[in-house]
């Protein structure tokens, strides 16, 4: 698949278009000032393990759901749920009474030169179709540490706190005890079971669901609804 990514590589690379790792670790707080590989860890679609630094390619418009996540990961139900592993997220309200969801522990955006980084490529078989399937993922994987010192790798620097946008366009909903729900439901392999486990976790308190207390695109986690 090496060659699909170098193509898919230099569209961003032509165009200037930047990548992110987005981590809670603060630049003051980066060891060394070095974003550094993550040794045997999986991609994401699981189908090889590596050594390397790990970078979302997704827009960063305020939609991308990766800005939102904590250091226990994020898992994708259908194709706009999200769970995260911990309870990172409050909602308030500002002066005309808006509600704002806003993560008591930041995460910041690295902004880095797509020069320094490889998409993840992959070649499977659909479970649907049973035909070979192309994958692009939205992690790309740098073989190299990244010194957030140098513009020429890392542009720029940004905290995010509020990720209110987010439920514009997605479901967001904490694991308040960090049981490890989103596992649970997404190892059911089922959709309806999947959605079922999360409406008990939402009704027994265990999950918090920003987008209904926030009163932004909410959804019901019914077998009728995705």
């Amino acid at each position: 698949m090496k060659e699909y990514g170098e193509a898919i590589k230099k569209l961003f690379v032509e165009n200037n278009i930047e990548i992110t790792h987005i981590t809670s670790v603060s630049p003051e707080k980066l060891e060394g000032g070095i974003i550094r590989k993550s040794i045997d860890r999986t991609n994401h679609y699981a189908t090889e393990r590596v050594d390397g630094v790990f970078a979302s390619s997704s827009p960063i418009d305020g939609n991308n759901p990766y800005i939102a996540r904590n250091k226990s990961g994020m898992i994708k139900l259908g194709e706009s749920t999200y769970i995260y592993g911990g309870d990172n997220i409050e909602v308030v309200s500002d002066e005309e009474g808006k509600k704002h969801a806003m993560l008591r522990k930041p995460n910041f955006i690295y902004y880095i030169n797509p020069k320094k980084f490889m998409p993840v490529c992959n070649l499977t078989t659909s479970p649907y179709t049973h035909k070979p399937t192309f994958e692009f993922s939205e992690e790309w994987i740098s073989s190299t540490e990244i010194d957030i010192s140098d513009p020429n790798q890392v542009r720029k620097v940004e905290e995010i706190r509020d990720v209110t946008r987010l439920l514009e366009h997605f479901t967001i909903l904490c694991d308040v005890n960090s049981q490890g729900i989103g596992i649970k439901a997404i190892q059911t392999r089922n959709k309806q079971k999947a959605l079922e486990i999360i409406r008990e976790g939402i009704e027994d308190g265990s999950i918090r669901n920003i987008n209904q207390e926030t009163g932004i695109n909410v959804i019901q986690f019914s077998g009728q609804d995705r």
